[in-house]
């Protein structure tokens, strides 16, 4: 018997040649993809770029969605909710907004950098109405398509549900909203644009805090306020204050007044219109003579 750790020798055999052979040969290359998984592959990279751009346009009607129903809107992105008129912080077309001079994340008021934003947000008309009608005539007819086993209604029912998603488009415009956040230089890097949803006249912001927002409403309504008790009182000029906080100037930003409210033209006292059946005094003396 041969000891441990000496080196012993293999024999030959008939396979000899045939496992010399084989490793002598170069290694073999990986193989081409065949038609299948290369069709396969082309669909998950289809799917994944309509993913991405579906997702954001799904998150926006969402939130719409909320804005229109309420109910559906949730405690915490209630209380970052914060809602502007047109009146107050819209320039023709364009709103503009700012959010208080505070950092967005930790309420810090030193060193801060103002970041601004610029969106289109889409508004609709009536959108919960069309959205109500089109679900109702769509059930309908899918009742009576499988009451009566007719596929006409049931393309019929899909027709109308198209028809329903091309009138609330047609039925909606894009208005431009420029936003300005201040944020200190440690939490610039997380800082992005907040969700915003357009209904009814009325701009509705989530604010990245809930500290935030509770201080945003609380300058729109101070404003709100001031405004509301020098509604009606004329000034020097003859001018009556109309209500509304100001133009992006006159509000807290520079180059003017804060919340300063808006002017327009005084209108006169008019004399009271008379009702029909009332006629007018005789004129005295000038009259014609009685009897």
């Amino acid at each position: 018997m041969e000891p441990w750790g000496e080196p012993t020798e293999l024999h030959a055999g008939p396979l000899a040649g045939t496992i010399r052979a084989m490793s002598e040969t170069e290694p073999s290359t990986p193989t081409e993809r065949s038609p299948g998984r290369a069709a396969a592959a082309g669909a998950a990279t289809l799917f994944q770029r309509v993913r991405g751009a579906l997702r954001p346009r799904l998150q926006q009607a969402w939130l719409n969605f909320r804005v229109w129903a309420p109910f559906f809107l949730n405690p915490a992105d209630r209380a970052r909710q914060i809602r502007y008129w047109a009146r107050e912080s819209q320039e023709g077309t364009t709103w503009v907004i700012v959010l208080p001079q505070q950092c967005w994340s930790c309420g810090s008021t030193e060193a801060l950098r103002s970041r601004e934003y610029r969106r289109t947000v889409r508004g609709f008309e009536y959108p919960l109405m069309v959205i109500a009608m089109t679900a109702g005539a769509a059930l309908f007819l899918l009742f009576l398509s499988w009451l009566f086993g007719s596929s006409a209604l049931f393309w019929i029912a899909l027709l109308a549900v198209v028809g329903g998603v091309a009138t609330i488009f047609l039925k909606s415009w894009e208005e431009d909203v420029r936003l300005l956040i201040s944020t200190c230089p440690e939490h610039a890097d997380g800082l992005h644009c907040p969700d915003m949803v357009l209904d009814q006249g009325e701009l509705f912001i989530y604010a990245p805090t809930h500290r935030l927002a509770e201080m945003a409403m609380d300058e729109l309504k101070a404003a709100r306020r001031q405004a509301a008790s020098t509604l009606g009182k004329p000034d020097g000029g003859g001018r009556t204050l109309t209500m509304g906080v100001g133009t992006p100037e006159s509000s807290g930003r520079p180059g003017g007044p804060a919340n300063a409210p808006r002017y327009g033209p005084h209108v006169p006292d008019l004399p009271p219109i008379k009702l029909a059946g009332e006629e007018d005094e005789p004129a005295g003396d000038d009259g014609p003579p009685s009897g």
